[in-house]
């Protein structure tokens, strides 16, 4: 009887380990948000269909995304909005009365006489369109980025996204389980992030063990990292961080 027993909590520990680190139970896709540069205009109006952009402006984001990402990767983006900033009431064309120009109305204006604290040395009208990239086969459910056209067409600020060729080799959020799994960092406190790092222009893998809700809050409800790690996404090369708070 007692060799049963033995037996029995045997099998129950090694079911417990094999659950800790079941890899269908990790993080299978990260979302990432991200925002436009703030751009300080007196007046702008805000477009939902891509449809509705001017022509000339529909086909610069298409040409740009087209170079920029390549044909296969250009079309796992999706527009999302688009926010047109002027300096002048007149320069807006609202196509359907639904889209109602808003005046941009600064939280402490300037007591002299300016245009309610404008930037007006920026190349007017700026279009600033929303897109969002999905790749689930990489681990991106969704990684939003933001485009920035002048008057001419022309990106004022780079996307953050590496060049195709590099994007288009990128190592997959599978890695990142495998690494973690590797350094004893169970699925439930596993938490795992993408971003960009414009120093390399690379997309990078960033993997945290979390500790759990208890011990957050010791440090102010902030939570407690007890392991870290960052994978280069083009690369593969893995850099381990400090933990906090321990």
């Amino acid at each position: 009887m007692r060799n049963i027993f033995v037996l029995f909590s045997v099998l129950l520990l090694l079911e417990s380990c094999t659950n800790k680190y079941d890899r269908q139970k990790y993080p299978q896709l990260v979302t990432e948000l991200g925002h436009c540069f703030p751009v300080h205009s007196c007046y702008a109006t805000d477009y939902n269909d891509f449809s509705l952009l001017p022509l000339a402006i529909r086909k610069n984001y298409l040409k740009y995304l087209e170079n920029r990402l390549g044909d296969t990767l250009s079309k796992k983006v999706v527009f999302q909005s688009c926010t047109m900033y002027t300096n002048t009431e007149e320069a807006i064309v609202t196509p359907t009365k639904t889209m109602a120009t808003i005046l941009l109305q600064r939280d402490n204006p300037p007591k002299h006489p300016t245009v309610l604290n404008c930037d007006s040395n920026m190349p007017y009208p700026i279009y600033a369109a929303r897109y969002s990239f999905y790749w689930p086969e990489k681990g991106i459910k969704e990684y939003d980025f933001c485009i920035l056209l002048d008057k001419n067409g022309s990106p004022i600020v780079d996307i953050p996204l590496p060049r195709k060729e590099e994007l288009l080799q990128m190592h997959p959020i599978e890695e990142v389980i495998t690494a973690m799994i590797d350094r004893g960092i169970a699925a439930k406190d596993a938490t795992i992030h993408l971003w960009y790092d414009r120093y390399t222009e690379t997309l990078v893998w960033r993997a945290f063990e979390i500790a759990n809700n208890e011990n957050a809050e010791n440090v102010g409800h902030l939570p407690i990292v007890k392991k870290q790690f960052s994978l280069n996404a083009f690369t593969g090369t893995i850099t381990e961080h400090k933990p906090n708070g321990l």
